[in-house]
Parts: structure tokens; C-alpha cells; sequence
């Protein structure tokens, strides 16, 4: 795996058992742990059933997978498992866009935060680290350039069905989500829960249909 680059001086990570190699700028610092919501300075919130049975979505032909959040907190980076189905060479790109009036305005505009990942595995976990957002309406992304690239969807965490909602392409999923979990600084929280940590979106949803196929992922 190897990171090319990174938007406006943030940090993009991958997740090695326990070791975490963190790329900053021109140093390279080997931490234990790492940051992603494993040591006591950061707190990481899953937005998916980890317990579930994963169904396959690939990433291919410009596609893209999204998750909608609202914070009530600022968060510092998120996390999401990948799959590839061969050794083809990849790039995959993580990105945190502000929201902004639906979710292909959104996508379409610049990211406040994005790493570009390369040659990533089966079963790799990406992380990517930046300055504390503060609290509002995000959206956070993957998206990959090689068509053997994809993801898992999986259920959903009950108590956050009607605050995180999960994008494959432009269409929204109406059940299960992506395998996404967003970090706080554990002192930004305070012992909130996953639950608390996230508001109901603040606007009104227009309704969207899944994807035809939703136990693929295919449009066909």
C-alpha cells in the first residue's frame, strides 16, 4: 500500500494490525495503536453492524459509495473497509465534502478534506486523518480508479437507521449501510454515545430509490 498524496496538509492512514504508519507532511512517525479510535485520546463510532452478513458492491465505472452525518461534535477522520476481488493495480480516493443541497451537488463540488490510497488489498482497512471539523453536515466518500475495487454493504445499527444515510452511485439505500466509522477526540465528546454524537439530519429528505439490484449493487 502506498499513500501518493493528501489535500490541504491532512494526514491519510492505513491500519496494519496494530501498526500504524502516519505520512505527515516530510516525517514519518511509527506509532502503536494508531489513532483511529484505539487509544484513549480518540474515539472511533462504527456506522454499521459489524455482526451482519456483507454483500458485495463494487466500486467500478466511476461509482461511488457515501454516507451522510451530522455531527454534533467535531471529528477528526473516518475509517472504511474495502475488498478487491484480484491483484490489479488500484487507486482509491476517501473524501469529506460539506454538504451542500443534495448528494450529487455535494460530490460534485471540492472536498474539505481527501487522501488518495494505492494498490490497496482485500480486506485493507483505510484511514483517513485530519484537523478537527467542526460540527454540521457532512458527507464522506470512496470512490476508486481500477474496476476490481469493492465494498460490503451490511445492516445497520438500529439506533442510527434515521441519522446516517448511506450512498451507492447517487441513489440512497433505503436498508443496511457501508462498513464506515467515524473518529472524535475522545475530550471532544465527553462520554456522548454513538447515538448522541450524531443529530437527525436537519433538512427534508427526498426520497430516493435503491439501486435495482440491492442485493448486488448492480443497475441491472
Amino acid at each position: 500500500m502506498r499513500i501518493l498524496y493528501t489535500v490541504k496538509g491532512y494526514t491519510a492512514m492505513i491500519k496494519k494490525s496494530v501498526l500504524m504508519i502516519t505520512f505527515c507532511l516530510l516525517t514519518i512517525t511509527v506509532i502503536f495503536a494508531g489513532c483511529s479510535g484505539k487509544t484513549s485520546k480518540f474515539t472511533a463510532f462504527d456506522l454499521y453492524n459489524q455482526t451482519s452478513a456483507p454483500i458485495p458492491y463494487m466500486l467500478s465505472d466511476g461509482k461511488t459509495v457515501g454516507a451522510y452525518i451530522n455531527p454534533v461534535k467535531a471529528f477528526c477522520g473516518f475509517e472504511v473497509s474495502l475488498t478487491t476481488v484480484s491483484e490489479a493495480e488500484n487507486k482509491v480516493m476517501l473524501a469529506v465534502y460539506r454538504y451542500d443541497t443534495d448528494y450529487p451537488t455535494t460530490i460534485a463540488g471540492d472536498p474539505v478534506a481527501a487522501g488518495i490510497f494505492e494498490n490497496v488489498k482485500t480486506d485493507e482497512k483505510l484511514y483517513l486523518q485530519f484537523e478537527d471539523l467542526p460540527a454540521g453536515r457532512y458527507v464522506l466518500t470512496v470512490s476508486a480508479d481500477g474496476s476490481d475495487v469493492g465494498i460490503y454493504r451490511q445492516a445497520a445499527v438500529p439506533s442510527m437507521e434515521e441519522k446516517v444515510h448511506f450512498y451507492y452511485h447517487h441513489l440512497r439505500l433505503e436498508t443496511g449501510a457501508f462498513p464506515f466509522s467515524v473518529t472524535f477526540r475522545t475530550s471532544n465528546i465527553k462520554g456522548l454515545t454513538a447515538s448522541e454524537v450524531l443529530a437527525l439530519p436537519d433538512y427534508s429528505w427526498n426520497v430516493e430509490q435503491e439501486p435495482e439490484n440491492p442485493d448486488s449493487g448492480s443497475e441491472s
